[in-house]
């Protein structure tokens, strides 16, 4: 993983339409995540992207690819969705070729409409023949596609790194774990397939994806069996996702479950990196020498994503919203706008406004450009166009984003993040702690007027007070 080391800051790749922001805001990441689905459908267009923006980068970047191969476990209904063209519901293309890639036991099972079972995988051969097949499209399928379009010529004639076109790391064949007898049988398999492509890999290093339940997360019985299986069979890495986990949302109880997750890896000197995760996840990527385990790495995607459910399967469309930097946390505009307005930056001139507003709240690339001299312009993060939607028979209307808004949103977004990562670098954990206390204690007033509440930022401090042995 040569260029891919010490890459904490991971963006994960959402829709062709997001690599224009991609190019605007590449400074601001590390690494790039994409998901297995959306590279089955659009092979071309990202093989392309990663010439690019990988291949052809200055800046050391790297890149894995997540085979999301749980995605098959689930009721056929997650992967599928109606054809407009043939009248009916069916699996969705996207997950159509990730099947033909994977071939058995996933292509007899899911063609015939049956969810995958553990049982399913019933011979050493049929195992083994299923991680080449997944280490194989993460693997290719990139190098297949420049092949195609005839671009290989051109970068082997330019000299450029054509092992950058491989992903950082080879994620083994994985399965969603819960408390469910049905679903945590699936543990020993998920060893196996650790093991086995840690045979198969060659010289790329083999990470493992932890999938599982929240229930999982705060059953310390069941998730000690988990951690004690995965760190015996020693991947190079592992990729959490605590389904629907969310830091803001978590309480005391599930943070300190959380914590305990990263320290037994990191005990075990694994690196442990959390995909979605957001503000309290960013924190722990650093202190190492303070708290005695680290993040090695957090994810999230452009605007979004800093949580996310295992099912269904696939993304949906995200809703444009503030990331309001000193609660670290995105809202909607009008609690945003709401705050702004409580905190006396529209009282005062407009040019005042503006300039404690970048002097307190952001001043990054993209809110200098939009507030100039004029507080008044902060509107122009507001969603302003429509649609209707239909739902339980009744038609409602919602809001969503102009492109310039989305624009001015997913960067400023980014910018944020960005900022974070790097906060986290040069500033003591005591600081951190006081900020937070601090900014529950000036916030703590306006919460009544927000539709979000903020003891999270309490929380945050109460679970590193007590890492530190703080009162």
């Amino acid at each position: 993983m040569d260029n891919c080391s010490n890459m904490k800051h991971i963006l994960r790749y959402g829709t062709n339409a997001e690599q224009k922001y991609i190019e605007q805001i590449k400074n601001s990441f590390d690494l790039l995540a994409f998901n297995g689905n959306m590279l089955a459908y659009t092979p071309g267009a990202i093989a392309g992207f990663i010439m690019m923006h990988i291949l052809k980068s200055k800046r050391s970047k790297g890149y894995f690819i997540d085979p999301i191969t749980h995605a098959f476990q689930h009721d056929i209904s997650t992967i599928s969705s109606y054809s407009e063209k043939e009248k009916k519901i069916k699996i969705k293309k996207s997950v159509e070729n990730l099947i033909e890639a994977y071939g058995e036991p996933i292509q007899s099972n899911i063609n015939s409409e049956i969810s995958v079972l553990p049982s399913h995988f019933n011979t050493p051969e049929l195992k083994l023949e299923f991680c080449k097949n997944v280490i194989n499209f993460q693997l290719n399928t990139i190098i297949t596609e420049l092949e195609k379009k005839g671009f290989m010529d051109y970068i082997n004639n330019a000299a450029l790194d054509i092992s950058k076109l491989k992903p950082c790391f080879l994620i083994a064949p994985y399965f969603y774990l819960t408390t469910k007898p049905t679903d945590f049988k699936w543990l020993p398999l998920n060893c196996e397939f650790i093991k086995l492509t840690k045979s198969i890999a060659n010289d790329q290093e083999v990470y493992a994806q932890l999938v599982v339940s929240k229930e999982i997360l705060t059953n310390e019985s069941f998730r000690n069996e988990i951690l004690d299986e995965y760190t015996k069979v020693k991947p190079s890495g592992v990729l959490l996702w605590i389904d629907k986990f969310d830091d803001h949302d978590a309480n005391i109880s599930e943070l300190n479950s959380f914590v305990e997750i990263i320290k037994k890896f990191t005990q075990n000197e694994i690196p442990i990196y959390n995909l979605y995760g957001g503000f309290f996840s960013t924190i722990l990527t650093g202190f190492k020498n303070e708290l005695g385990f680290e993040l090695s790495g957090v994810g999230h995607a452009l605007e979004y994503g800093e949580s996310r459910a295992v099912v269904p399967v696939g993304g949906g469309i995200p809703t444009n919203k503030y990331y309001y930097y000193p609660l670290h946390n995105r809202l909607d505009y009008k609690d945003a706008s709401t705050l702004l307005r409580s905190l006396g930056y529209f009282s005062v001139p407009p040019s005042d406004g503006a300039r404690e507003y970048k002097k307190n709240i952001c001043h990054c690339p993209t809110c200098m450009e939009v507030i100039q001299d004029d507080i008044n312009n902060f509107s122009l993060f507001e969603n302003t166009e429509f649609y209707d939607i239909t739902l339980h028979g009744v038609k409602q209307k919602r809001s969503y984003a102009s492109q310039d808004t989305k624009e001015i949103c997913v960067l400023h977004y980014q910018y944020n993040k960005h900022k974070e990562f790097l906060e986290v670098e040069k500033r003591s954990l005591n600081d951190f702690i006081s900020r937070l206390e601090k900014t529950n204690s000036d916030y703590a007033p306006h919460e009544p007027e927000l539709s979000k509440q903020i003891d999270y930022l309490s929380n945050w401090s109460s679970v590193l007070k007590s890492l530190v042995g703080l009162k």
